[in-house]
């Protein structure tokens, strides 16, 4: 429901959603890094996940976009970031860079 994911990334009370006595620019909500967006009470949100031998990455951001992506490596050669962690650098900027999305559900169509 809208009030869960309000809830969800609701800036937590106290020390945990401050920096030296001022709201911190970004925080941790119940499971999701958020970064407010604007004065609409919009929100950037992700989350990282690693379990041995995998890397993912799921983001939400303020625009309505979503993605997420699962890598079967949890590290990639010469100490680099994880590779979800990479990834994400390029993904927003091909995110904007798409001036129009399909309006019509072509889920079904691509799984067969």
């Amino acid at each position: 429901s809208e009030e869960s994911i309000r809830a969800m990334w609701a800036r937590p009370v106290g020390a945990a959603g401050q920096e030296r006595g001022k709201p911190s620019e970004t925080y941790y909500g119940c499971g999701w890094s958020v970064r407010p967006v604007g004065r609409q009470g919009k929100v950037n949100a992700w989350h990282f996940g690693r379990v041995s031998g995998t890397s993912s990455l799921i983001v939400h951001r303020s625009d309505g976009f979503a993605w997420a992506v699962l890598f079967n490596t949890d590290h990639l050669p010469g100490g680099k970031k994880e590779p979800a962690a990479e990834v994400a650098e390029a993904i927003h900027p091909a995110v904007d860079a798409v001036w129009e999305w399909p309006e019509v559900d072509q889920f079904e169509k691509l799984l067969k």
